[in-house]
């Protein structure tokens, strides 16, 4: 198993405040960001985000998603998850490859009588450690778009084109 780092990915320790618009073929990761982090103001200054008022928003939309996961483990004990002994790291976003999480859903769809497994070979495994829990996500690719929205308004915009284009 190898981790990689995606670098393009920015988490800022304890104030990203992560939340997930899933449907079953659109997968959006939106959080906070904070490009002048100043890590000694930050443990004086915590404060509580709030969407309808605070800007600088990511929003990461994963393609083809098969299966997310969002919630524990929290930083406090991210060395408990079965990857960290791999070199998953506190408030970084990662690739998993050669996972055994993908190989498990490849094995549950090998029942299938059109199954293919060079299908699941264009899927990768993504995690995403933040301040109170952790998401992971096997999709074929993401996209990711830092915005100066609010982050109310980028997922209401989100959330009515989703709906918009099913009608």
């Amino acid at each position: 198993m190898k981790i990689t780092k995606l670098k393009d990915i920015i988490i800022s320790p304890g104030e990203s405040s992560p939340k997930i618009f899933a449907t079953d073929n659109e997968l959006y990761l939106f959080f906070y960001y904070n490009q002048d982090f100043d890590e000694k103001k930050f443990y004086s200054e915590i404060k509580e985000r709030n969407a309808l008022i605070d800007e600088g928003t990511v929003m990461i939309k994963f393609a083809n998603p098969l299966i997310h996961k969002f919630g524990s483990p929290n930083s406090e004990v991210l060395s408990g998850h079965n990857l960290y002994k791999f070199g998953i790291e506190f408030f970084e976003a990662h690739l998993i490859e050669d996972s055994t999480w993908l190989k498990e859903i490849s094995t549950i769809n090998s029942v299938h009588r059109y199954y293919k497994e060079e299908k699941f070979s264009k899927y990768k495994h993504y995690l995403l450690s933040f301040d109170d829990n952790t998401f992971e996500c096997i999709s074929k690719d993401y996209n990711i778009t830092y915005s100066k929205m609010k982050m109310f308004d980028l997922i209401l915009t989100i959330l009515q084109k989703s709906i918009a284009d099913e009608f």
